[in-house]
């Protein structure tokens, strides 16, 4: 198995692994709440970012490079589940 195959098993994996744990949803609700997590997800990209570069005075520095890449990997793979 190439790694390709590898990823897209796992995406498939993912997405079945998230039907069955919301399998009591109606199947638009599903569909919904799958696209609204990719928004969710992109708002913890944008709060990561807000962190890393100290933007808001009363907190400062929260949040390291790192935790925003992992926060983008994050859309990433929350759009490619979605889209399976």
């Amino acid at each position: 198995m190439n790694s390709t195959s590898g990823i897209s098993r796992g995406i498939s994996d993912l997405s079945e692994w998230i039907d069955e744990a919301n399998s009591h949803l109606p199947p638009e609700a599903a569909t919904w709440a799958r696209l609204a997590k990719i928004t969710e997800e992109a708002g913890e990209v944008v709060a990561a970012h807000i962190g890393a570069t100290g933007q808001n005075p009363r907190k400062g520095v929260t949040h390291t490079r790192a935790d925003v890449e992992a926060e983008l990997l994050d859309v990433a793979l929350t759009a490619l589940a979605a889209l399976e």
